[in-house]
């Protein structure tokens, strides 16, 4: 018998922040790994760069994910690289404030279609070639917001968008059952927006139980668990939050969400 193939990776956004963490934890675990990047072309890049010394197939896409046409080619570019499709993270988001009367149609666009259009034809594109695996099989994730389940102000499209991600997922997750597993993981301040300053962060703190902000290691551990022994969790969300929805009774008045982008 062959050599098994290696698994195959392709994270949106995967050149910063988040996704970023895991794309070189799962080419730590043996992954050829696919990024995508909108603006971040040169963070890529360097990622790209970081990967392939893991010793593993790396490569940077580009994708505007409120364009279905951006979509579609870049599964065309992925399938010249690769020839199967193992995990997909959707990672790449849009977030900032838009205060519910100033909201403009635009902003509203911008954010339903970056935030839940674009994983629902990215899942759509991965699902389609997991599928093909032999035998047939794969796992999608979906970086959503513990604050979509108990939202706040001045955020309204950005948690609306967040709230159908979850939903998406478990939606997924029926269509493709058996063999593709889908799942959430809700984060709560693990990456705090580089804007926060010291009062911010306090209130971000002081939302969780654990009195902290969170780690990338601590995202990373979760889908390493949802690949390895997670085998029988699908249409799940995964609270990261140190406790924050369990603990979502004793947030500060108005304590805005962090964002799970990138």
């Amino acid at each position: 018998m062959g050599e098994a193939p290696r698994p195959v990776a392709l994270l949106t956004g995967g050149a910063t922040r988040i996704a970023q963490a895991v794309a070189l934890a799962l080419a730590e675990d043996g992954f050829d790994i696919a990024i995508t990047f909108r603006t971040s072309k040169d963070a890529a890049a360097a990622t790209v760069t970081q990967l392939q010394a893991r010793g593993v197939q790396a490569v940077a896409l580009p994708l505007e994910q409120r364009s279905v046409q951006s979509i579609s080619a870049l599964f065309a570019a992925f399938d010249s690289h690769f020839r199967r499709l193992d995990l997909l993270l959707n990672s790449a988001s849009l977030f900032y404030s838009t205060p519910l009367l100033e909201v403009t149609e635009a902003q509203y666009d911008e954010l339903l279609e970056a935030n839940l259009k674009g994983p629902f034809f990215m899942a759509q594109g991965a699902a389609a070639r997991m599928l093909r695996n032999d035998p047939p099989g794969g796992l999608i994730l979906n970086l959503g917001d513990v604050k979509a389940e108990r939202v706040g102000p001045r955020f309204a499209p950005y948690l609306l968008s967040k709230a159908g991600l979850h939903a998406l997922t478990k939606l997924l997750a029926v269509e493709l059952a058996p063999s593709v597993r889908v799942n959430t993981l809700a984060l709560g301040p693990i990456l705090l927006p580089e804007h926060y300053g010291a009062a911010l962060r306090e209130r971000a703190i002081d939302t969780t139980l654990l009195k902290r902000v969170g780690d990338v290691s601590d995202v990373v551990g979760a889908v390493r668990f949802l690949w390895t022994g997670g085998g029988f969790i699908t249409g799940a969300s995964l609270p990261i939050d140190g406790g924050r929805l369990a603990g979502s009774h004793h947030y500060p008045p108005g304590a805005p969400p962090e964002g799970s982008g990138p």
